[in-house]
């Protein structure tokens, strides 16, 4: 095998096979590639007894199911490329997954051994949030009910949720303490609860015995001053008190029911921390240590006062847990469960882990910097001992989730521990950057290589990629800086913050607008976020300079306009009286209905003349309403719009309650012109249209499995209750655009112009409540700011413990060693602990921020921008301000006056240029100190947060604010096309063709088909015997298709909600509502279960649900030339369309599709001959669309799912096909020909 392409690194990863390897693959260093090598080197013969005799010989995990899939693909091309062909076809089955792929197929195989449900379920995201959302509900319910307890008197007490980090309720401190030790082995058995507080009555005697030396050193004080006499007078009055507390022998601790808060709090508050004066240099000394003795023990107190706290919130997270399994029942699993049950099977059945260590000969762990504790103890029980099989490939400097348990820690800790055990030669580094441009990596290292930064750790990226070798006229010749940074200071008090984040996105804008005036294509350019609150203000930047933008990552779908006016227009089709939801509509920029209109609705008017307040809703139900709008003198145009509009939803609102709400959503936006204006509207409208298409399909999958547009209205707004989803995208990956997203969506991916801005400093306070997992456990530590009474002496000992400079980070040389940290912080008291992890907590938070402004640097390859908007002082310098320290220290720009350009060496080929800018009073700033004012709290759901505002607003700009903005607002009127009554459209006389029109079949049907008087094909009527048994009951006559249609869309839901390994089985509501609609008989709703029954239980479906990629109902249209593309036969008349649509579609990321089409109906005496012929032209077609599409291959099954299989009774008869790209022409001149007698 040739390895000449390899760099020496890469070489010595793909030839390592039978020691254990752990590479430091740095951004952009081709690690895809290099695994890739590693599998087809393993195949060789070269590789010898340490390679792989098969591909299932191979475990690969991978982060995301899309890498999975990339890196199947790679594999196979290469297998295929070495003469590997038989290794090649295996690749599709091979185990090369996530990690909760991997499980999931653990569990499958061993089921029944490990005690699970063979046909368990794997939720989603969005149900398990759901679910866990209910199971909390039930929790607190029954605490509240009951008499007493720990989570009784908490939730009696506390809030259940809040809305950010520094606002939480009971609930989300429960789900916390989850979320945390889910990622470790043992769970809540591996969680180490508060240690008992100190005793009440030890820190009151040690208040005293400080107050005791504070007083012998000022009996030293000559004339002391009346500060310094008043502070000694209440420093007796607290002794006395504190004396008399102890004398009443109290037994109570911190943490017992009985406990008297309020009186203790009034003892020990009672004592004096400062004189409220200045004090002179030679008594500083005494103040000092009496100061720092009071506050070491005010942290023991918060933190005493704190254990009865965390104990109740931990008794809920568990009571949580144990009530969300009970929701989920034995047959759902979410990824977590996915996680614990393979764990608990490997740990509890050792057979299921020998056999899986003798089949992996190698397993290779991707995104290593990813993993938790949970994960890799789960590879180690598979793996080979000491990990000898196993190479782990990752990057410390761009683990970047930590938020959803990942820990950066694990990845550390398995570095010492393999260099222990193998030695050096076990880690490999990956440093050739094929990605970036010299100047990028020279800024990462400025920044990163600093000691405060990354230091010894950093790992340094030397530039070999083809950028840096090409010409490039927008950087060459010193034409403009390849790295440019912006920083917008702006008044801690005194200042609209939302003014700074425009400057901050307005310097962005600036920046791209010179790119693209230069010739850099807006494709090209990228917006990488660290939060997406913000968005919408890029894209104005960008809009107003002419330049196109998409928000195109981000978990901000659930708050756009989008799925928001779909979420009215069902509540408002459930209850036409919901003022709000009708608001919101009329409102939207469906129509041009103005404020005038919405007064007038709002409005009703007496006989006398006088005019009172209404109820919208009554006023657009009103009989009389163009009277009443005549007398309040609308105008002509604002009495036409409303009649559009109100006659538009009444007719969406019947068509909806009749069972067809998705149906009514398409024709509302297509007829109210939204569609059509969202089109003219370029980028801005291609985003909407998104938004509104992925709103569309999300009601359309809810609305199978619900039971009206009742249950269909709360569930969709459940979804977006919980839904972390991006915004929708259309058919625009290559579109010429500015791509705004976070820097999480950005991982793996590059761009040559990168813009990075609105990043976390990465100082994060530690809240009331820490839990963090160290070692083999998860420790928990509370500690809770007095509240009533005490919070303002609780508040000064927070500004004396800063002043007296108390730094907790010493604490941090606590978890230097990882195996020792542990029962180091068992040792330590409830104040001590907490502060501990508080400064872990801290300082783990700043590196996941500096990881995270690695990862967004090295996604560029041609230039950088970085924009950096501070809250902040310039004259007070950069220090403890996160990441924006670092970047100062390695570019230190200068500061003075409102505004200053620096040209900074870093190493580059130019200088940096910094563009630093200070906001205030000379700008008439006027406004709140708050970053996240209320005046920023709805801006994402503005209309132009997904960059359609104006656009789509027309006459009524975003929605009819009555002001005439000059602008059409435009429904394009659609005539009625003049079809016949019951006569059948003739496709082809459009060119359009399906293979349906080419054979006369029916779509969905086994059953035969016969002509109609006008030589149209139509399915032939059932047997007289099955339409006479169809009349039972009140089952109207049977439809030859009404089967079909219904089993297909059940099992379209099947796939469309399907998790890797299973189909999702629709339920009891889902299956009666497509009875009612396809008004089937008592004897079809019986051939429907039972059909349903055997295709989700067959082993065809197993194999269709283990492909990685999966998808229903997959349209097709393909030009086909007038002759065979070969030459084989002579054209006549002109090329057509083929379409049709693929039942279910399934691939592994390769060339290599797999489909199936259900079959209803048919006879039993057909043979094996008859059917063949009978379906081949329609796997044809469909095969010939799927290798013209890129496919190289294609297995077609023909599933008649009716007639059980004579080779295998669990499954359905199978008509089997199989396409080669070599049989394409012969598909062809078939298609040709079958067209050609179409139309004869």
């Amino acid at each position: 095998m040739n390895l000449d392409r390899c760099t020496e690194g890469q070489r010595a990863v793909v030839t390592t096979l039978d020691a254990p390897l752990m590479v430091s693959a740095g951004a952009g260093s081709g690690k895809t590639f290099t695994l890739t090598q590693r599998v087809a080197f393993a195949l060789s013969a070269e590789a010898g007894g340490a390679g792989l005799t098969s591909v299932d010989e191979l475990l690969a995990i991978t982060f995301t199911t899309k890498a999975a899939a990339e890196l199947k693909g790679r594999i196979k091309g290469l297998l295929l490329s070495e003469g590997l062909e038989a290794e090649a076809l295996k690749v599709d089955d091979a185990w090369v997954s996530t990690i909760h792929g991997m499980a999931a197929r653990i569990l499958r195989e061993h089921a029944l051994e490990v005690g699970l449900d063979p046909a368990f379920q794997v939720i989603g995201e969005v149900e398990a949030d759901e679910l866990l959302a209910e199971a909390a509900e039930r929790v607190v319910a029954r605490a509240r009910e009951a008499a007493a307890g720990p989570v009784h008197e908490l939730l009696s007490r506390e809030k259940l949720s809040g809305s950010s980090f520094n606002d939480r309720g009971a609930v989300d401190f429960a789900l916390a303490v989850a979320e945390r030790v889910h990622a470790m082995p043992r769970g809540f058995e591996g969680l180490v609860e508060a240690p008992d507080p100190v005793s009440p009555s030890l820190v009151v005697r040690c208040a005293c015995e400080a107050a005791a030396e504070m007083r012998a050193a000022a009996e030293a004080w000559s004339k002391p001053s009346k500060t310094k006499v008043a502070f000694l007078e209440r420093l007796e009055a607290a002794v006395e008190a504190a004396e008399a507390w102890l004398a009443d022998a109290p037994t109570a601790g911190f943490a017992d029911a009985g406990f008297d808060a309020d009186r203790f709090g009034a003892v020990f508050y009672g004592f004096p921390l400062t004189t409220g004066a200045a004090v002179g240099k030679a008594d500083a000394p005494a103040f000092e240590a009496w100061q720092t003795a009071m506050v070491e023990m005010e942290r023991e107190v918060r933190a005493g006062l704190s254990v009865r706290w965390q104990t109740a919130v931990t008794m809920l997270a568990r009571e949580i847990e144990e009530e969300f399994a009970r929701v989920k029942g034995p047959s759902r699993l979410d990824n977590g469960d996915l996680l614990t049950c393979c764990a608990a099977a490997l740990s509890e059945h050792p057979s299921i882990a020998a056999s899986l260590r003798a089949r992996f000969k190698i397993i290779m762990v991707d995104e290593f910097q990813d993993t938790d504790r949970l994960q890799v103890d789960i590879i180690g029980r598979i793996a080979r001992p000491g990990f000898a099989n196993v190479c782990t490939v990752g990057d410390a400097q761009q683990s970047i989730y930590r938020f959803r348990g990942a820990d950066v820690n694990v990845f550390t800790e398995y570095r010492s521990d393999l260099r222990a055990r193998a030695g050096q030669e076990a880690l490999v580094q990956l440093d050739w950057n094929f990605r970036s441009h010299g100047d990028v990596l020279a800024l990462v290292e400025r920044i990163f290589s600093q000691p405060t930064v990354f230091g010894d750790d950093f790992l340094r990226l030397e530039a070999r990629g083809a950028v840096n070798k090409e010409p490039d006229a927008l950087f060459d010749g010193g034409a403009r800086p390849r790295v440019s940074l912006s920083a917008v200071h702006y008044p801690a008090r005194g200042f609209d913050a939302s003014r700074a984040r425009d400057a901050g996105a307005e310097a962005v804008a600036e920046h791209f607008a010179e790119l693209a005036a230069a010739g850099a294509r807006p494709g090209q350019m990228v917006i990488l976020l660290g939060k997406m609150t913000h968005a919408h203000r890029y894209a104005a930047a960008l809009r107003a300079r002419g330049i196109p933008s998409m928000i195109a990552g981000g978990s901000v779908f659930s708050r756009l306009p989008e799925p928001a006016l779909v979420s009215a227009l069902l509540r408002w089709a459930v209850n036409a009286t919901d003022d709000e939801a009708l608001y919101q509509v009329l409102a939207s920029p469906l129509f041009a209905v103005s404020d005038d209109v919405l007064l007038a609705l709002a409005s009703s008017t007496d006989d006398d003349g006088s005019v009172h307040r209404r109820r919208l809703a009554a006023g657009f139900l009103s009989p009389q309403w163009d009277d009443e709008a005549r007398a309040l003198g609308l105008s002509e145009n604002d009495l036409a719009a409303f009649t559009m509009a109100r006659r538009q939803l009444l007719a969406f609102a019947r068509r909806a309650r009749a069972g067809d709400a998705t149906g009514a959503l398409r024709g509302l936006l297509v007829g109210s012109g939204l569609l059509d204006r969202l089109q003219d509207a370029g980028v801005d409208g291609l985003a909407q249209g998104a938004n509104l298409a992925k709103a569309l399909r999300l009601a359309a999958d809810m609305e199978a499995a619900s039971q009206g547009i009742a249950s269909l209205a709360a569930a969709f707004d459940a979804h977006l209750a919980c839904a972390k989803e991006a915004p929708g995208a259309l058919a625009a990956a290559e579109g010429d655009f500015v791509r705004i997203m976070t820097v999480h969506a950005s991982k793996g991916l590059e761009f040559p112009h990168v813009a990075v801005a609105d990043l976390k400093d990465g100082r994060e306070s530690a809240g009331p409540l820490v839990v963090e997992n160290v070692g083999t456990f998860s420790f928990a530590a509370a500690s809770r700011v007095p509240e009533g009474a005490f919070a303002d002496a609780a508040a000064k000992y927070d500004r004396q413990a800063k002043k007296l400079g108390c730094d907790d980070d010493e604490l941090l040389a606590l978890f230097e060693d990882a195996a020792s940290a542990p029962d180091r912080l068992r040792a330590l008291t409830c104040g001590r602990r907490y502060r501990a992890l508080a400064a872990y907590a801290r300082a783990q938070a700043l590196a996941e921020a500096r990881r995270l402004l690695y990862v967004a640097l090295t996604r560029a390859s041609r230039s950088l921008f970085v924009s950096m908007v501070l809250k902040r002082d310039p004259a007070k310098g950069y220090g403890d301000t996160g990441i924006f320290e670092d970047i100062h220290d390695a570019l230190p720009w200068g500061c003075e006056g409102a505004r200053a350009v620096s040209e900074l060496d870093y190493g580059g080929s130019a200088p940096a240029r910094v563009v630093f800018r200070q906001l205030g009073a000379e700008e008439d700033a006027e406004g709140t100190e708050d970053a996240d004012s209320s005046a920023d709290a709805g801006d994402l759901g503005d209309p132009g947060a997904c960059g359609g505002g104006e656009a789509a607003g027309g006459a009524g700009e975003g929605g009819g604010n009555g002001e005439d903005s000059g602008d059409a607002f435009v429904v394009a009127v659609r005539e009625e096309l003049p079809v016949p009554v019951m006569l059948p459209c003739n496709f082809a006389r459009a060119q359009l063709y399906s293979y349906t029109s080419l054979s006369g079949t029916h779509a969905h049907s086994d059953e035969p088909a016969t002509e109609d008087e006008g030589g149209d094909a139509v399915p032939a009527p059932a047997p007289a015997s099955e339409a006479i048994a169809g009349q039972e009951g009140n089952a109207t006559p049977e439809s030859a298709t009404a089967l079909g249609t219904a089993f297909h869309r059940l099992a379209q839901q099947a796939i469309e909600r399907s998790e890797q390994g299973a189909l999702f089985t629709p339920g009891e509501a889902a299956i009666a509502a497509q009875i009612q609609k396809e008004g089937l008989s008592a004897g079809q709703q019986e051939r429907l279960r039972q059909a349903l029954d055997r295709w989700l239980g067959s082993d065809e479906a197993a194999r269709f649900a283990a492909y990685e990629n999966r998808a229903a109902e997959v349209p097709f249209i393909v030009r086909v030339p007038a002759s065979p593309s070969d030459g084989s036969a002579a054209g006549v008349g002109e090329s057509f369309f083929l379409e049709g649509e693929i039942d279910g579609l399934a691939d592994n990321g390769g060339g290599a599709a797999f489909l199936i089409d259900y079959k209803t109906g048919g006879r039993d005496d057909e043979t094996d001959a008859e059917l063949d012929t009978k379906h081949r032209l329609q796997a044809s077609c469909y095969a010939y669309a799927l290798m013209r599409a890129g496919y190289t291959s294609v297995e077609a099954h023909f599933l008649r799912i009716e007639r059980p299989s004579a080779e295998n009774p669990r499954d359905p008869q199978i008509v089997p096909y199989r396409f080669e790209t070599a049989d394409l022409p012969a598909l062809e001149a078939l298609i040709i020909g079958k067209q050609k007698e179409a139309t004869a």
